[in-house]
């Protein structure tokens, strides 16, 4: 469990080389002394001008926590937060202000710029302070080890080296819209490959609807009488079995580039991926909402990018009411109705060995 500290503590998602989301109030949030009154502020120049802005704003700490919103601002770079409630200041330089936009999803949106097509955009592109990029921390239980690695998280700037693990998808929808608008732009990763869209909205969302509900019955049915203890070790055991076999997979791979995955499974004695559907899987129902998404909102944004779908196509029936739940909670959590949603629809695909159920056809109707 979090212990709420009484110093004062920005959210992990502000740092140095921050982005933040101009011609909109910008939300500063953490945690501090219970009462203590936090100033906050942001100053520099207009991008492409030398005129200066600066925004600031107060707020009480309630229940260990704080949000206070600075005044809207205009585009800009080399721009500097400070924060202070009294004792404590934090400070972070490099800031800029532009348009900022959530990548939300799995895998197709997880796929990294340095193993895409086009990935000599890496070594071809100049360095820039103009793309930038914060990659939510990966990790689906909230232990001690939980905080102490997401205060490693930090905002990167575009050079070949930060952005080779940045979403290839939020790369390139960052890299045009900043050519066309002509101001920074910033992605906030915050995916994870083979997720059901039902990991990313709240359990509760999820109780509300009988057809909805049933991912949480079969979470709860697959866990009963377990313990946490006995469910962390059978996961802690799933995953070093599931890193040996996606070692050897590769070689086979390696070996042979046709290698047909009912093959690799044969010869390896069959793939465990997902493992075990426990409290510390990133498939549970709500598991990701609470460990990745709660803990970004509700930093200022334009809008959310969303790709996925293939894990739910075993009930694409209800995916219409899953898809619709998660955006009306995403923009009921940032509270703004009118947050553009974005999202991809499943291609036309099949590998050859899977059966044509159709499903896909399903979720993208």
């Amino acid at each position: 469990m979090e212990n709420i500290s009484k110093k004062l503590e920005l959210a992990a998602i502000f740092s140095e080389n921050a982005m933040f989301q101009r011609e909109k109030p910008i939300a500063i949030f953490g945690t501090g002394k219970e009462g203590s009154e936090i100033q906050a502020k942001i100053s520099g120049k207009i991008y492409h001008t030398e005129e200066s802005q600066s925004g600031t704003a107060r707020a009480k700490v309630r229940n260990g926590k704080f949000l206070l919103l600075l005044p809207p601002m205009q585009a800009g770079l080399n721009q500097v937060l400070w924060v202070s409630d009294g004792e404590t200041e934090i400070q972070y330089e490099n800031i800029a202000i532009g348009e900022v936009w959530l990548a939300g999803g799995q895998s197709n949106m997880e796929f990294e710029l340095q193993n895409c097509t086009e990935k000599e955009i890496l070594s071809s592109k100049a360095p820039t302070q103009e793309l930038r990029f914060y990659y939510t921390q990966k990790k689906a239980w909230m232990d001690q080890a939980f905080y102490e690695t997401e205060r490693q998280s930090a905002w990167k700037c575009f050079d070949s080296e930060n952005a080779k693990n940045w979403s290839a998808v939020g790369f390139f929808f960052a890299n045009q819209l900043q050519q066309k608008l002509q101001v920074p732009v910033g992605i906030i990763g915050c995916n994870w490959g083979g997720t059901s869209a039902s990991a990313w909205v709240s359990r509760k969302a999820l109780e509300e609807d009988a057809d909805l509900k049933g991912y949480v019955d079969t979470y709860e049915q697959g866990i009963a009488g377990k313990t946490t203890e006995e469910m962390l070790a059978a996961y802690d055991k799933y995953t070093k079995e599931q890193a040996m076999f996606d070692q050897n997979a590769a070689k086979l791979f390696e070996e042979n580039s046709e290698i047909e995955w009912d093959k690799v499974c044969e010869i390896l004695g069959g793939c465990w991926w997902p493992g075990p559907l426990v409290c510390c899987s990133p498939y549970r129902p709500g598991g990701l909402y609470e460990t990745m998404l709660q803990r970004i909102m509700p930093y200022t944004i334009k809008g959310f990018l969303y790709y996925q779908g293939e894990s739910d196509d075993h009930l694409p029936l209800f995916y219409e009411k899953l898809l619709t739940r998660l955006i009306r909670q995403w923009r009921e959590d940032w509270n703004d109705i009118t947050l553009p949603f974005l999202f991809v629809q499943l291609p036309i695909h099949r590998y050859k060995q899977d059966p044509d159920t159709g499903n896909w056809c399903l979720i993208r109707q």
